[in-house]
């Protein structure tokens, strides 16, 4: 008789057998002769606890026995398996709160925190191990899965990428402490895909299908400990969060190819718990933030680096701290926008042909937050020349510079100097476009817009002389099409954007020059 069959006539004793006496010797050879065939093993283990559910009472009877004498034949993956696949089989069938499957649940915690303690436990006898916890999590058996959870005893790297379910409720179902044990195999598994991702042409479809694993893993240590009341100070939780924002940033690449910018739901819903964390707190946002630069060396070394060395992968890490540092921008203190944040963004924002145009966009974003955070406003005047040097045919469109030099410009406000030295930048721009040719209208046009937005962000004393420039430049204008789109611009602007101490002298002026441009067209 081969090994196979030996093993099934063995099955079959364990599923009908009469007598505990023989019922146990038969399951202490199993485990002892089986040691190399975890997974054969627990699925065994299966096939008998449906076999022995449904014989009701007598048959549970011997299945505990069964189990005692496993676990009692050795401290082996072979008994683990055995015992987690009539675990998971009962809790399946809603037996786990019977003797037999209180004691198959315990035989599993017990043997796995012991194989675990001395690294004496497969793969395939820890996978059957998850697979069992995520029986019982699903069946209610939270105490049980509890003690699976305690001390990472069948956490590893793989199991995140394989068996993401029952990581997630192991996570649920653990303390804190288990979370950080989860959170560092979630990283350690992140690591290796994105390394692997760095050797790779193109993306590989298991690569993507490991990293939503991944990302359902870290959203359950999310949900646990930055969602739920974790009990304890949110300062002892910042190297937590980092390890889940950094695992996060390393599977970026697939995340984009899984669903763009936005990605799948696992990752939406992580990114925000651990965005809703930090938001309106500065200390825990500001000591996250240092860290990150601390534990992600590539940060800062990007920072100073040609953007076109980047590989792709290691690119998308950028892109995810780029959005990130986006969102928690207005809580950082000055000097980390200066010395960390403002570095990074401004090298992904010089350039749309070198950084690629989600980079380039996320590098803007991130700059005009900074800024708006009142991060080192001496920047400002460059950032200003940046866009102007950008437009048209570096990356900016007119909606964008619009948009982007308005903001610069408010965030200058408070020191006039700034704000007059931007605008007076934008003015010898204008100046490049006075021609009559059809592009040097279209140009003109779109800055004079540019011009007039910023009726609403310079600082009040500098309004008067803005107004006197802004109208000298549209009624001066030689194209009556230019004029009129203007002046609809101007009270757009006065309508949408003044605040109500310009706005009454904004409403007056607008309103005269529009009649001064409609009376030009019969000039």
């Amino acid at each position: 008789m081969d090994a196979a069959a030996e093993l099934q006539a063995a099955g079959r004793i364990l599923a009908r057998g009469t007598s505990g006496a023989v019922v146990a010797e038969v399951a202490r050879d199993v485990v002892e002769r089986w040691r190399g065939g975890a997974a054969t093993l627990a699925q065994l283990g299966a096939a008998v606890g449906e076999a022995r559910a449904a014989q009701g009472a007598a048959g549970l009877a011997l299945l505990r026995a069964a189990v005692d004498a496993a676990a009692d034949g050795g401290r082996t993956g072979a008994a683990l398996a055995l015992a987690a696949g009539v675990a998971a089989a009962l809790a399946a069938r809603g037996a786990g709160r019977t003797a037999a499957g209180e004691r198959a649940c315990a035989v599993v915690a017990d043997l796995a925190a012991d194989l675990a303690a001395d690294h004496g436990a497969d793969r395939g006898a820890v996978g059957a191990a998850l697979d069992a916890a995520a029986a019982m999590a699903a069946a209610g058996l939270r105490g049980h899965v509890r003690r699976l959870a305690r001390g990472g005893a069948v956490l590893r790297a793989a199991a995140v990428a394989e068996r993401p379910e029952a990581v997630a409720a192991l996570v649920e179902a653990g303390s804190l402490h288990d979370a950080r044990w989860a959170a560092d195999q979630v990283h350690c598994a992140a690591a290796a895909l994105l390394a692997a991702q760095e050797r790779s042409d193109q993306a590989d479809p298991r690569a993507i299908e490991s990293a939503l694993a991944v990302l359902r893993v870290g959203e359950a240590v999310c949900a646990r400990c930055f969602v739920d009341d974790a009990g304890v100070a949110r300062a002892a939780l910042v190297p937590l969060w980092c390890t889940v924002v950094d695992a996060l940033a390393l599977v970026h690449f697939a995340t984009l190819a899984l669903g763009g910018r936005t990605g799948p739901d696992a990752f939406r819903r992580a990114a925000e718990a651990a965005v809703r964390f930090v938001a309106g707190r500065a200390d825990e946002a500001d000591a996250a933030v240092r860290r990150l630069f601390a534990q992600q060396p590539c940060l800062r070394f990007l920072a100073r680096q040609p953007v076109r060395s980047v590989a792709p992968a290691r690119a998308c890490v950028v892109l995810f701290y780029l959005d990130l540092l986006e969102h928690v921008a207005a809580d950082l203190r000055p000097q980390t926008l200066a010395r960390l944040v403002l570095p990074l963004a401004a090298q992904y924002a010089r350039s749309a042909a070198d950084s690629g145009a989600d980079w380039f966009e996320s590098g803007h974003a991130l700059l005009l937050a900074a800024l708006d955070a009142g991060a080192a406003r001496e920047v400002v005047p460059w950032y200003a020349a940046l866009l102007l040097r950008q437009y048209p045919d570096a990356g900016l469109s007119a909606d964008l510079l619009r948009i982007a030099y308005t903001a610069a410009v408010r965030a200058a406000a408070p020191d006039a100097a700034l704000a007059r030295d931007c605008v007076a930048q934008l003015l010898r721009r204008l100046d490049d476009y006075a021609g009559a040719g059809p592009v040097a209208t279209a140009r003109r046009r779109e800055l004079l817009g540019v011009l007039a937005a910023q009726l609403a962000a310079v600082p009040l004393p500098a309004l008067p002389p803005l107004m006197a420039e802004v109208r000298a430049r549209v009624t001066a204008d030689p194209d009556w099409a230019t004029r009129r789109a203007l002046a609809d611009a101007l009270q757009a602007v006065v309508l949408d954007h003044a605040d109500a101490l310009r706005k009454p002298a904004l409403a007056t002026w607008v309103w005269q020059l529009r009649r001064d441009v409609n009376d030009s067209l019969d000039a």
